[in-house]
């Protein structure tokens, strides 16, 4: 093994174990800014109709996330029933959510397909195209509305910008160009290596395959109706605790959180989620006690509704 892949072997043994204790500290953090009892007080306050229209909304997006797989499927010749579709989608949540990484539920929906007569290629082709597709959408609503709405200051603003639009392009070189190149000397070697390459063949071929379709559009449409109703279930549960936050502040707040989780720098997103929100939120007024409430009752909803897997 060369000094490189020593160096990869080194950071996947030690990088839990920093995920774990930067988890510990962010929450330690937040835990130093809050009044608890004033905590308690708010979320004894919280109206439970708000509460239940808040799981209907985040069940629905799912439903329309869960069907952007379905679409990519049926384009790839696969025809799963909804409820197949929807059960796969599920479970897959409830590994992300209960597991250290949001990897396992992915890899959990990839082979669950393939007892659903869909071959895992073909599956993981679908998954990993929603993921891209998901996270493309979501960084262009951070490059939209930071700047537009965001009252953060203009260096903040300006750097969550570049950093959004830094991250669009790696990924398009990454997977356009990159990652192709580098693995073409692996084709047609033995081993798992090849084996891996061979997948990424196919997984290629079928973006390729799609990049023209009509399919695509209908899937991105799916992850816009999906994005837009994340945004309001956590202005519904705004709403149940009388937290003066608008819902167009949550078109940012949002999509930032997202992206600052999909960071390999906790465990699930825990503490990076409650930064973001307690940041942003005191930027038009929340008083942190009431972010922080809001932020525990989105975290809980987002539980409350992976458990149905």
């Amino acid at each position: 093994m060369d000094d490189r892949g020593a160096k990869l072997g080194q950071w996947r043994r030690w990088s839990p174990f920093l995920r774990v204790a930067l988890t510990i500290l962010a929450c330690g953090l937040i835990v130093r800014l809050v009044d608890f009892d004033a905590l308690g007080k708010v979320l004894a306050g919280a109206r439970w109709w708000w509460i239940l229209t808040a799981l209907a909304i985040y069940f629905v997006s799912h439903v329309s996330y869960a069907v952007s797989v379905g679409l990519l499927l049926a384009a790839m010749g696969y025809r799963v029933r909804l409820g197949t579709i929807l059960c796969n989608h599920y479970m897959g949540l409830f590994f992300n959510n209960f597991l250290p990484s949001s990897v396992g539920g992915d890899a959990y929906k990839i082979y669950d397909m393939s007892f659903h007569a869909v071959d895992m290629p073909a599956a993981a082709t679908a998954i990993v195209l929603q993921r891209v597709l998901a996270m493309l959408s979501t960084t262009a609503l951070v490059m939209v509305f930071v700047p537009l709405l965001c009252p953060v200051r203009v260096s903040i603003t300006s750097g969550i910008w570049a950093a959004a639009l830094v991250l669009l392009v790696a990924l398009m070189v990454m997977v356009v160009l990159r990652i192709p190149a580098r693995l073409k000397r692996y084709r047609g070697a033995n081993g798992l290596l090849s084996r891996m390459v061979a997948w990424w063949d196919v997984i290629t071929g079928g973006f390729f395959r799609l990049r023209r379709s009509q399919t695509i559009l209908r899937v991105v449409a799916m992850i816009v109706v999906y994005q837009f109703l994340m945004v309001t279930g956590p202005y519904t549960l705004a709403r149940g605790l009388d937290v003066p936050a608008a819902w167009t502040h949550f078109l940012y707040i949002v999509p930032v959180s997202i992206l600052a989780m999909a960071l390999p720098i906790s465990v699930n997103g825990i503490g990076v989620r409650e930064g973001v929100y307690l940041l942003l939120l005191e930027q038009v007024g929340v008083a942190r006690t009431d972010a922080l409430a809001l932020v525990t009752l989105v975290f809980g909803v987002a539980l409350a509704n992976s458990l149905i897997g």
